[in-house]
């Protein structure tokens, strides 16, 4: 993977910014977000009084962070590990794409593929679905590592339609599961008459 050198400085500088938010902001949740808010805020009268009409959403979110953090360690630490597997599984999946069309994938390569791909659905998080972002974001990720953008797009598609696959046979386990309890309620009902 041949990066120039500009993407490779500003790629660490972006990646040391982005490491320093995420340890101020599990300071900030460990400390509590409100007292911080609330200094901040003293700059200028218009955020002192959002913070004052806000107060008690702050406090509230204060409160259930703290809680979050102190009472389901075994929890957060649980939910940490699916999210970080279901990242990986997601790479797994890239990589099967793109050997299954005959392409060499590389582990970095195919990692800054999901990276890419995530970071492009978070940013366009307003778009129902991500319709045509997160295909966008495989094109324009696998052109990025050197590979024809119908790689990428064809990457995106395959996701895309594994995902509806997916949907529509949780929709229809969701829809038995119910229908399975009607029965149970009903012949339940009539055994107890």
């Amino acid at each position: 993977l041949k990066i120039p050198q500009k993407l490779k400085i500003s790629s660490l500088v972006a990646l040391s910014v982005i490491f320093i938010a995420l340890v101020v902001m599990v300071i900030l949740q460990f400390k509590g977000v409100y007292s911080i808010i609330g200094r901040v805020a003293r700059i200028s009268r218009r955020s002192r009084r959002w913070v004052e009409e806000k107060e008690s959403s702050l406090r509230d979110f204060d409160r259930n962070m703290r809680l979050m953090f102190s009472h389901s360690k075994t929890g957060l630490l649980v939910a940490f590990l699916l999210h970080f597997t279901a990242r990986c599984l997601g790479a797994v999946e890239i990589y099967i794409i793109i050997r299954a069309m005959g392409w060499p994938a590389s582990l970095v390569k195919v990692v800054f593929i999901s990276v890419f791909t995530v970071i492009i659905n978070t940013a366009f998080f307003i778009i129902p679905g991500q319709w045509g972002a997160a295909e966008g974001g495989s094109l324009l990720a696998a052109a990025t590592v050197g590979y024809p953008a119908t790689i990428g797009l064809s990457v995106g598609l395959i996701r895309r339609v594994r995902k509806i696959i997916f949907a529509i046979l949780t929709v229809i386990l969701t829809a038995a599961g119910k229908h399975k309890e009607k029965e149970k309620l009903a012949t339940e009902n009539a055994n107890g008459r």
